[in-house]
C-alpha cells in the first residue's frame, strides 16, 4: 500500500516549536501589560480640598490622585510631550511663578522668580521650551523660555491682553487668544510664527465672540477653542480658520478643550451639571462622559493629557518609540 510517508518531528524540532510558542505567549502578556501601563492620564486643577492643587486621574475618571499638597494655590497644569513632567503655576513664594514637577508630583523645581504673575504654560512639541504668559510689563504678553527656565524671549508686544499660548505639533506656530478691541469678552483666536512674527486673526467675522483657549489637534489640522454665540461652547476650526463647526450645543457653558494624544477625544470643562467639572467627548463632539463630580461650591478646571512614550513594534525591526500615536481621520 502506497501513500505519503509519515515524518516524525525530531526532539530538537519539538523543542524549538515549544520555545517559539512560549516566547509568543510572553510577548502577548507583555503587550497586554504595556497597554495597561501606558494608559493616558488627565491632569487638572481643583480646589475641592479648600485651595487649588493639581490632580491626575485615569481617562475614565477613576483612580484620582492628588499631585500637589501645598497651602498656596497650585494651578495651570501643562503636560510635557514625553509624559515625564508637568509645568504649573504656584503662589508658594508670592506672586504666581512657573514650576515643573515629575508626572507623579515629585521633584518640584521653580523656573521663574519675578514679582509679576506668570500663567498658562504650554510645552513645545520637542519638550525643550515652554511658552507662557506674563504680566511683568503690566500687560499680559506671551514669552518663551527653555524648559530649565533659561533664555527668556518675549514674543508679543501689543497694548492688548494676550493669553493661552498653544504650540502647533510641528513647532512652527503658536496659537493664542487676545482682545484686539481692548474690551473684555471680545477675545479672538490668533496664530503667529513661533518667533512672534506673522500674527493673524482666525476668528474675526465668524459670528462668535469671546474666543479663547485654543488647542491644536495632534496632527495639526484643527484648532479647538471655546467661544460664545448663544451659549459658551467648544468649537473646531481648520488650522487656517476657514472652516468652523460647533461641537457642544445647548448644555451649559463649555470651556478649555484639550486633545487626547491620539486625537480621538477632547477633554473639556463644563458647568452643565451645576458646577465646573471635567468632561470628555469624541473629537467630533459625540459620546460625552462626565469624569469628575466636584463637591458643591468647588471646581475642577484646565485638563491636560499626560501620556508616556508608547512602544511601537514595526514589522521589519526593533521597537521604536513615539510620544503619541496618531490616527488618520
Amino acid at each position: 500500500m502506497h501513500g505519503h510517508p509519515i515524518i516524525k518531528p525530531s526532539p530538537f524540532s519539538r523543542e524549538c516549536l515549544s520555545l517559539m510558542l512560549l516566547l509568543l505567549s510572553v510577548l502577548v502578556v507583555a503587550s497586554d501589560s504595556t497597554a495597561q501601563r501606558f494608559e493616558p492620564k488627565i491632569v487638572f486643577e481643583s480646589n475641592r480640598n479648600g485651595n487649588w492643587n493639581i490632580y491626575a486621574m485615569d481617562e475614565s475618571g477613576k483612580n484620582l490622585v492628588q499631585l500637589t499638597d501645598n497651602p498656596a494655590d497650585d494651578r495651570n497644569p501643562a503636560c510635557s510631550p514625553d509624559g515625564g513632567t508637568i509645568a504649573f503655576t504656584s503662589m508658594r513664594h508670592g506672586p504666581p511663578d512657573l514650576y515643573v514637577m515629575g508626572g507623579d508630583g515629585t521633584n518640584v523645581i521653580r523656573l521663574t522668580n519675578s514679582n509679576w504673575r506668570e500663567a498658562s504654560p504650554f510645552w513645545s512639541p520637542d519638550g525643550t521650551k515652554i511658552a507662557f504668559t506674563s504680566y511683568r510689563i503690566d500687560n499680559s504678553e506671551i514669552y518663551t523660555m527653555d524648559s530649565d527656565g533659561n533664555n527668556l524671549v518675549r514674543l508679543t508686544r501689543h497694548q492688548m491682553w494676550e493669553g493661552s499660548p498653544s504650540w502647533s505639533p510641528d513647532g512652527r506656530k503658536i496659537a493664542f487668544d487676545s482682545n484686539p478691541d481692548g474690551i473684555f469678552g471680545t477675545h479672538h483666536v490668533f496664530v503667529m510664527e513661533a518667533n512672534g512674527t506673522g500674527v493673524r486673526n482666525l476668528t474675526r467675522n465668524k459670528g462668535i465672540s469671546n474666543c479663547r483657549n485654543p488647542t491644536w489637534s495632534p496632527d495639526g489640522s484643527w484648532i479647538a477653542f471655546n467661544a460664545w454665540r448663544d451659549s459658551g461652547d467648544i468649537y473646531l476650526m481648520t488650522a487656517n480658520g476657514k472652516s468652523l463647526a460647533r461641537l457642544t450645543e445647548g448644555k451649559g457653558n463649555n470651556i478649555s478643550p484639550s486633545y487626547s494624544p491620539d486625537g480621538a477625544k477632547i477633554a473639556f470643562v463644563s458647568d452643565r451639571g451645576g458646577g465646573w467639572d471635567i468632561y470628555v467627548m469624541d473629537s467630533d463632539g459625540r459620546r460625552t462622559s462626565r469624569l469628575t463630580r466636584t463637591p458643591r461650591g468647588t471646581e475642577s478646571r484646565r485638563p491636560c493629557w499626560l501620556s508616556e512614550s508608547l512602544p511601537v513594534y514595526p514589522q521589519e525591526g526593533a521597537p521604536t518609540f513615539w510620544g503619541a500615536v496618531k490616527h488618520d481621520h
